[in-house]
């Protein structure tokens, strides 16, 4: 792998660097000597990353519906390996958005050393890892200052300080792609840039929504070696196909390996996901509240960067401008395919995986401005944008973590009310398997989208009718509903429970989300 160019910190604007020219000012090059400029940029990179690690540290103190699904899924799938049982019964490979053999595993083993605690924690250091690799491949391109910007901007980004602290499958993903971005920028003159597909093969595997961004990373690996051929070049301009031919041949052989039941999984929760109800100007309306900002900033940078002269750049035109459409293109990639599906589900979490792609043209953008400046007007700036962004992050990033309400008082409440044998109706569904595992089997809960009844004459009932004679014949022990605005089934079934004279209201605990306040209901048999 060839060795990578110095970067220069001078007051010349470095969003042509490490290719630009320098500075002409010898005080700016005697106060920015490379020994004092690694210090600096080490110290800079590690006050982002403790920033973006510090405003991480609020958070809800019970896992949501997602976490504590994929942490209990891992449990069972690892449980069924040890002790040889099936598990395909459960039909995780239907209905998770990753190979359930990777990702929930992982968290189940991580889970069972360190608690929710630490399968966050595992969260917050992919996090940390994917700004750093940001950090990396945008100073091979453009140098340090852009690169300390774009680092800046991407780790107090709402959505980034959410995924930050949720113990999904979406913060390992967003740093394995990081890391094919720094691997294929990183390897312009070698062919390592091979290593990116295996890296993007297990990104696809962790989170089927990653194979998106699988053109934007071979594009990347082609504007790479085409920039340090500085002509146009067959073989450079090749590995546009190559990575995308590797990554296909390395899928399929997984799926010959583990079985082709994790295609059903990609299509029902990415390709042929069932379209929602939102509109899409929903989608772009909230689209525009999580990331617009940078966005709008990254276009003006690819803009810019486009506007470059010939002696500022050695890059030609046409170079810079493809360089803009794509990662530009890219971040509306997420914003648009989620309009086609007519769902803001989990559009928080992909609009993090949409902007690593154009955080380095935001970066440009922001560096054009300041680049005539001088160094300590500079440091000054970094931190002033640290504090405004960082606020407005945390704001936005607060109002994202109350999507779903704590449930720790439900839990508490649950603790002495189940038994081994119990049947239990329950909204939200998986807290309880994940909390009260230690007292209760998953097949013992039954949720609000899917029920297994048979009725007294022998008879099988499905949907709603099955919900509706299971509550007329007692057959839940405790039914735990929610009576909050968008809870339909819990609206529909509790005046059901008060009507059918075998059930009890026990308690109530109040909840509270963005989407307002209510009410936890729990019903006892009489």
């Amino acid at each position: 792998m060839n060795s990578e160019p110095k970067d220069t910190m001078t007051t010349q604007s470095v969003a042509v660097e490490p290719h630009g020219p320098e500075a002409s000012s010898a005080a700016s090059r005697q106060a920015w000597n490379p020994s004092r400029q690694r210090l600096f940029t080490r110290l800079a990179l590690f006050g982002i990353l403790l920033v973006q690690a510090l405003l991480s540290a609020r958070t809800i103190s019970t896992a949501d519906d997602d976490e504590a699904l994929y942490i209990r899924s891992g449990h069972i799938l690892w449980n069924g390996v040890q002790h040889g049982v099936a598990t395909t019964h459960w039909g995780m490979h239907t209905y998770f958005s990753g190979a359930p053999e990777l990702y929930p595993v992982l968290a189940g083993w991580i889970d069972s050393a360190l608690g929710l605690t630490g399968v966050r924690a595992f969260s917050l250091l992919c996090m940390l890892s994917a700004t750093a690799l940001l950090y990396l491949a945008t100073r091979r391109l453009f140098g340090v200052r852009v690169a300390l910007w774009t680092a800046v901007m991407y780790a107090v980004l709402p959505t980034v300080l959410e995924l930050n602290v949720l113990a999904t499958y979406d913060a390992p993903a967003v740093a394995l792609l990081s890391l094919a971005v720094w691997i294929v920028v990183r390897s312009d003159k070698s062919q390592a840039y091979l290593l990116a597909a295996p890296v993007v093969t297990l990104a696809v595997g962790v989170k089927y929504a990653s194979l998106i961004f699988l053109p934007a990373i071979a594009g990347l690996a082609a504007l790479a070696a085409l920039r340090r051929c500085g002509r146009w070049n067959w073989w450079a301009a090749s590995r546009v196909l190559v990575l995308p031919t590797l990554v296909v041949a390395f899928l399929g052989a997984a799926l010959h390996v583990f079985g082709t039941a994790h295609l059903d999984g990609l299509r029902s929760t990415t390709t042929n996901r069932v379209q929602s109800v939102d509109t899409a100007r929903t989608v772009f309306d909230v689209s525009l509240q999580l990331g617009g900002l940078m966005f709008f900033t990254a276009c003006l940078g690819a803009f810019l960067y486009a506007r470059l002269d010939a002696t500022e750049a050695t890059p030609g035109r046409w170079w810079r401008i493809c360089y803009g459409i794509l990662l530009c293109g890219t971040a509306l990639v997420i914003p648009a395919y989620q309009a086609h599906l007519h769902t803001t589900t989990a559009l928080g979490k992909h609009i993090a995986y949409a902007l690593l792609f154009a955080a380095p043209l935001a970066g440009i953008a922001i560096d054009r401005f300041i680049g005539p400046y001088v160094p300590n007007l500079f440091l000054y700036l970094v931190g002033a944008g640290i504090v405004a962004l960082a606020v407005q992050g945390t704001i936005k990033a607060t109002e994202l973590s109350r999507w779903y309400p704590d449930t720790t008082q439900l839990m508490q409440s649950l603790k002495g009310r189940v038994t081994p044998d119990g049947k239990y109706l329950v909204d939200p569904n998986n807290p309880p398997k994940y909390y009260l595992a230690g007292q209760t089997r998953p097949e013992q809960w039954t949720e609000l989208t899917w029920i297994d009844y048979t009725d007294p004459e022998g008879q099988k009932r499905v949907g709603l009718e099955a919900y509706l004679d299971a509550i007329a014949n007692g057959y839940f022990d405790l039914a735990v509903l929610n009576d909050h605005e968008g809870h339909d089934m819990s609206l529909r079934l509790i005046p059901e429970l008060e009507k059918s004279g075998k059930y009890r209201l026990l308690e109530t605990i109040p909840n509270e989300d963005n989407g307002g306040r209510g009410e936890f209901q729990i019903w006892g048999r009489k």
